[in-house]
């Protein structure tokens, strides 16, 4: 697990709370998973990831990196199972 610990604050764990953000801002349908162009390798391109993002979630990504961003945490949320 992550942990921080400071001086000042009781002692936070990451990992729960993006588990927690992740269930707080889930949308009535759920989140969707994709995969990488389908090779499960990691070689798609950056359209195909935008492309991927549109069509999972129904908003345009504004670059390749919010895309990858929203579908890897699609892709934990689905593989840890948090509901």
């Amino acid at each position: 697990m992550l942990k921080e610990y400071t001086l000042f604050e009781p002692m936070r764990d990451k990992v729960q709370i993006a588990i927690d953000r992740l269930k707080m801002f889930e949308p009535a349908e759920g989140y969707y998973l994709a995969y990488s162009g389908g090779t499960g390798k990691g070689t798609a391109d950056k359209e195909a990831m935008k492309k991927a993002c549109e069509e999972k979630t129904g908003k345009k990504p504004q670059d390749d990196n919010e895309a990858d961003a929203i579908l890897l945490g699609i892709m934990a949320y689905e593989d840890y199972g948090v509901r």
